[in-house]
C-alpha cells in the first residue's frame, strides 16, 4: 500500500521526518510543488503511476513585455509586480526570470532526481526545458563498461584461486567474495515459490564471488543455478538471462560511474524476479591501492529510485547503518 502525504512549510522537525518516524520503511509518496502546478504534476503523476511525463509552457522564466515594458509572467494580471533576474545556463543561454520562478527551476531539478523512474519532458525553449536537458546529458552513461579494466584486476586480487569447499567455516569470513552464503536461506524461499508457481526455473548469482550461494543453498528440485563474475575469468562471459537473478553484496563495490551501465544489464538478464542485497556502510576491507572496497556508500532513498526506473519494488528490508535488501519483480515478466 502507498500512503500519500501532503507536505509543506519547514520545521524543526521538518513534515518529511515525522513522517517517516510515524511510518519507517514504508512506500509514502510525498505530495509537494505548493501551488505551482508544474511542480505539483510531479508527485501527482507518481501517486497516479505515470512514468512520462510533456509539460507545455512550464517555463520558469519570461519572453514578453507589456506596452509598459514590464515581463509578462502569467497569462493573467497580477497587480504586484517582481524582479527580474538574468540567469545563464551551463550551455549558454540566457533568459530572464523572477525570483520565484528561479526557485521553481531548481525545486524541478532537485524532485526529478526524487522521482528518477518518471520520464520528464518539457517542450520549448525555456529556462526549465534548458535545464532538463543539461541534466538528461550529464546523467547518461559515458561508455558501456560494466567496470574498467583497473577495477577488474584490484577485484580479481582479492578473490584469490581458492576455492571456498577448500576453506575452513572460520575462515570465509576473512575472505573477499563470501558473503552470498548469508543470504542462501532467503534465496531458497523466493526460489521455491518461483518454481512452485512457474515451474523449472533458472538463478543467476550476478556476481558471485567465491560461488558460497550455491554452496549452501539446499537442493530445490528443477531449480537450476548459473554463476556470473565479470572479475573471474572463467565466469565472466556475459551472462543469459535467468528467471531469478540473485545480487548480494555487489552494487556497493561498482564504480561510480558504470553503476548506470551495471543497473541495466541487471534489468536485461531479470525474467522474473531479483533479489538484491547493499551494503550501506563502508566495507572492512581495502583493495590494494588503500581504496575502501565499497566505492558507493548511499542509503535506501538514494537507492529506491534508481531501482524503480528499472524494477517494480515489491518488498524492502532496511537494517539501519549497514545493508538493504530488495525483492524486485521485472516489469515486462518473462
Amino acid at each position: 500500500m502507498t500512503r500519500v502525504f501532503s507536505v509543506s512549510g519547514i520545521g524543526r522537525p521538518s513534515d518529511t521526518d515525522v513522517i517517516q518516524a510515524l511510518f519507517p520503511y514504508r512506500e509514502i509518496t510525498y505530495l509537494f510543488g505548493g501551488t505551482m502546478a508544474g511542480l505539483r504534476a510531479m508527485s501527482l503523476a507518481d501517486v497516479m503511476g505515470f512514468m512520462k511525463v510533456e509539460y507545455y509552457g512550464f517555463d520558469s522564466c519570461y519572453f514578453e513585455t507589456d506596452e509598459a515594458g514590464d515581463p509578462i509572467y502569467y497569462s493573467y494580471e497580477k497587480k504586484r509586480k517582481e524582479n527580474i533576474l538574468e540567469c545563464q545556463t551551463d550551455d549558454g543561454k540566457t533568459f530572464l526570470t523572477s525570483p520565484v520562478f528561479a526557485s521553481q527551476a531548481k525545486q524541478f531539478l532537485k524532485w526529478k532526481h526524487r522521482y528518477e523512474w518518471i520520464d520528464f519532458v518539457i517542450h520549448g525553449e525555456s529556462l526549465t526545458a534548458s535545464i532538463n536537458d543539461i541534466e538528461n546529458e550529464a546523467c547518461r552513461p559515458k561508455h558501456d563498461l560494466l567496470l574498467t579494466d583497473y577495477h577488474r584486476v584490484r577485484n580479481a586480487q582479492l578473490h584469490g584461486k581458492r576455492k571456498i569447499k577448500d576453506v575452513d567455516a572460520e575462515e570465509r569470513d576473512e575472505l573477499f567474495g563470501v558473503s552470498g552464503q548469508v543470504y542462501a536461506g532467503h534465496v531458497a524461499v523466493l526460489a521455491g515459490q518461483i518454481v512452485k508457481k512457474c515451474g523449472p526455473s533458472t538463478l543467476l548469482d550476478y556476481g558471485c564471488g567465491m560461488q558460497t550461494l550455491e554452496v549452501l543453498m539446499p537442493p530445490i528440485e528443477g531449480l537450476s543455478i548459473f554463476a556470473y563474475d565479470p572479475c573471474l575469468p572463467d565466469l565472466s562471459a556475459p551472462p543469459d538471462p535467468a528467471d531469478i537473478v540473485v545480487c548480494t553484496d555487489v552494487l556497493e563495490h561498482v564504480e561510480p560511474e558504470c553503476l548506470d551501465n551495471v543497473l541495466d544489464d541487471l534489468k536485461r538478464v531479470t525474467k522474473k524476479v531479483a533479489f538484491l542485497a547493499v551494503s550501506t556502510r563502508l566495507a572492512g576491507k581495502s583493495y590494494p591501492d588503500g581504496q575502501n572496497c565499497h566505492l558507493i556508500v548511499q542509503e535506501h532513498d538514494w537507492w529506491r529510485p534508481k531501482l524503480k526506473k528499472r524494477f517494480f519494488i515489491t518488498e524492502t528490508q532496511i537494517i539501519p547503518k549497514d545493508k538493504v535488501i530488495f525483492v524486485l519483480q521485472a516489469k515486462e515478466v518473462r
